[in-house]
């Protein structure tokens, strides 16, 4: 019995070994230059910020290249509500939430939005 049972726990120890070296293997030689989104990477979109109106729905501010786009998220969809390509108010945008001023971001947002749709904030 002793020996079935030692058997069976060093075919166990070659097994999770063996699954450890594949996994070293991948990660060291496979996926030796890919970062994903990690923070480290040189992006070319950032997330400038992001209200939630409901639970499960927030809109975002996203920069991607040279324009800044409005996006709309739903557990269900995401939506482009809206672009901005003026160099002028993306400048101001990315200004405004880069300064450290006493209004949250929440506020900032919800200013740029209503000026950038029309309405007095």
């Amino acid at each position: 019995m002793t020996g079935s049972f030692l058997q069976a726990f060093g075919s166990l120890l070659l097994v999770v070994l063996f699954a450890f070296a594949v996994l070293f293997f991948v990660k060291k030689f496979i996926y030796k230059d890919f970062t994903g989104f990690s923070k480290k990477t040189n992006l070319s979109f950032k997330v400038i910020s992001q209200v939630s109106l409901l639970p499960k729905k927030t809109i975002f501010l996203v920069k991607v290249f040279d324009r800044i786009l409005v996006v709309g998220v739903t557990d269900a969809a995401i939506n482009i509500l809206s672009e901005i390509d003026d160099k002028g108010v993306i400048d101001d945008i990315e200004t405004s939430f880069s300064e450290k001023g006493t209004t949250t971001d929440n506020a900032k947002f919800l200013n740029i939005l209503k000026s950038n749709l029309g309405i007095k904030p």
